[in-house]
């Protein structure tokens, strides 16, 4: 596997990786680690964030430039744990494709589930 280091790999990947994906590990948070977050406002910028990742894998396999690059692996483990969160992937069946894309990479070894949110 060759990951994407070019110069227009990188900015893209700080799109991702500084946008509201951070609400996906918020909200995770709320329910594994009782934190005194907003669960209403995380679970709203989660999904918000969601429709975005979604809208950017509509015609490509990985975040950048059709390639796997360190932006799926910055964001991989808060979307794969959204449902943690009470955050569904159900209507987000090309997110759910990336993450599938992912799972299949030769290698690849999933951060474990916790038994908390969608998933208790």
């Amino acid at each position: 596997m060759k990951l994407n280091f070019d110069h227009d790999a990188k900015l893209n990947s700080r799109r991702f990786s500084d946008c509201e994906l951070g609400h996906l590990g918020a909200a995770r948070l709320i329910n594994v680690f009782n934190s005194p977050s907003d669960p209403v406002f995380a679970k709203a910028t989660a999904e918000k964030a969601l429709t975005k990742l979604e809208a950017q894998l509509i015609d490509q396999d990985y975040l950048v430039a059709n390639k796997i690059s360190l932006a799926d692996f910055a964001i991989y483990s808060y979307v794969a744990h959204a449902p943690e969160g009470d955050v569904s992937l159900a209507p987000y069946p090309n997110v759910r494709r990336w993450l599938t894309n992912i799972e299949g990479l030769r290698g690849f070894v999933a951060m474990p589930a916790t038994k908390a949110g969608l998933v208790a």
